[in-house]
């Protein structure tokens, strides 16, 4: 799907960060008074529909969970004023008192709400009267952010699009796909890295692929599923084992192709669901995931703070997606993964400009990710993909477009066995710069297994190794050691 076809931002919804000060034991709830007259006045004068709590939670009561929270909840809420004990039972309940609280996530004394506004409400308005309270630090609307991929193609319609007679030398598609091997210059003795350092953000990964197996770790239930199939794909780019679609697999080999192996095949990756339970409708049955902002901040914030021998082990996470809008919020949090060492590759995202204005999506845009763009497999004579990275970025965020360019049309690999909303199942072909930076990825793996791990660094060993193309560098593979 092409950016430009998004909506922009989340209706009726808007994220207020809090300062500090705020937040902390000493005030009734561990919210300062002034926080919960600002949340009275967005129930009461607004309508506010929901007041959800993000990671960090930083509250006292919060903090407490289970049992504790239940005994010391009623005692904390005769303290308020009574106007002000129904907003105070509102944000409680929305943290689910009793389920267990991540106590890296909670320990920071700072706190991060999500407010949801009834129809007809004009945002703008209310974040005006919510920043004029001394305690919010921002106050900024919820852009949609979405996994950026398109063109989706099964076995009979890449034979149909790519018939003999029109590509001479290529007899069919080959059953292996365009898996660009050869065009990364991929060392053989990547096959046997049993990397653990690479961590995916996306729609989850199906744990029942057999391409798959044993090769993912999870940080919950939610992430073993993918009702997207975006995450499964990207996954089996980095780390999949080949697969033969055999009826063994309740598959038929004469109408979907094996899976191919990743360009690691022996790594494990760390993968987790980003996505908004529910699809968005595009209209005529189209259906697209985007990303929950909650979930992202959590999951970003997770790795940031390495609190677990599993993140620890983490040098590089891939986010194929983003969004035409920046963040405050996300740069936040882009900005805590990098300060912990983690390096950050994003997908620049599809859609070409004819004007050439505008920016690459966000994270991809901030300075301190590696931004990757698509090369085509069938160029017409150009070698950059089309329909991609084209595109001048907004001056005030990079010097560059992109830092480095992989190929990312027509790759083929791996898709849930279950129906999921790519409308493919096992395997399939994906475009988008969501396919680059799974490359990318692995190959900036490898270079942090060789303990090179600054951003600057790691970009001037790729740089060293690829090819300067007019105006954007060709990934190609480092050694592995």
């Amino acid at each position: 799907m092409g950016d430009k076809a998004l909506p922009q931002f989340r209706p009726g919804e808007m994220i207020i960060e809090l300062r500090p000060e705020m937040v902390g034991k000493a005030n009734p709830l561990g919210l300062a008074t002034s926080i919960i007259e600002l949340l009275a006045m967005l129930k009461s004068q607004h309508g506010a529909i929901k007041i959800e709590t993000l990671w960090p939670v930083g509250v006292s009561v919060l903090d407490a969970g289970g049992s504790l929270a239940r005994l010391v909840l009623p005692r904390l809420l005769k303290k308020l004023p009574a106007n002000l004990r129904l907003t105070a039972e509102t944000l409680l309940a929305s943290t689910e008192l009793g389920a267990p609280v991540d106590p890296e996530l909670a320990r920071e004394a700072r706190l991060r709400l999500r407010i949801k506004l009834p129809p007809g409400e004009d945002v703008e308005t209310v974040m005006k009267k919510v920043v004029a309270n001394a305690g919010v630090e921002y106050v900024e609307p919820i852009p949609y952010m979405w996994a950026p991929a398109i063109d989706r193609r099964d076995r009979a319609a890449m034979e149909a699009k790519f018939p003999l007679d029109l590509h001479p030398g290529l007899k069919v598609v080959p059953d292996e796909g365009f898996f660009p091997q050869e065009r990364i210059g991929r060392p053989s003795n990547w096959d046997t890295l049993e990397l653990r350092n690479i961590a995916v953000l996306d729609s989850g990964c199906d744990e029942d692929h057999p391409g798959l197996a044993d090769a993912v770790d999870y940080p919950n239930k939610e992430s073993r599923k993918d009702k997207y199939g975006h995450g499964t794909f990207v996954s089996q780019i980095i780390a999949g084992r080949a697969t033969t679609a055999t009826e063994k697999l309740g598959l038929n080999p004469k109408t979907v192709y094996d899976t191919p192996a990743g360009v690691l095949p022996s790594a494990r990756l760390w993968v987790a669901d980003v996505m908004d339970s529910e699809p968005f409708d595009e209209g005529e049955g189209a259906k697209q995931y985007s990303l929950d902002p909650g979930k992202l901040s959590r999951e970003l914030n997770r790795l940031a703070k390495r609190g677990t021998k599993r993140m620890r082990e983490i040098d590089v996470v891939n986010l194929s997606l983003g969004s035409a809008h920046s963040s405050s919020t996300l740069k936040k949090d882009i900005d805590a993964v990098a300060d912990a060492g983690i390096l950050v590759v994003a997908a620049a995202g599809n859609s070409a400009s004819k004007d050439d204005r505008d920016p690459v999506i966000y994270p991809a845009a901030f300075e301190n990710c590696i931004s990757v763009g698509a090369l085509a497999f069938f160029g017409g004579g150009k070698e950059i993909w089309e329909r991609t990275n084209n595109r001048i970025p907004d001056k005030t965020n990079r010097k560059e477009p992109w830092d480095i360019c992989a190929p990312g049309e027509w790759i083929l690999s791996g898709l849930p066995m279950n129906e999921n909303a790519m409308g493919l199942t096992f395997s399939g072909w994906l475009s988008g710069t969501s396919m680059a930076a799974p490359y990318v990825t692995a190959a900036v793996a490898v270079l942090c297994n060789r303990k090179i791990k600054d951003r600057k660094n790691v970009l001037a060993e790729l740089r060293k190794r690829g090819k300067w193309e007019d105006y954007y560098f060709r990934l190609k593979c480092p050694a592995a050691d």
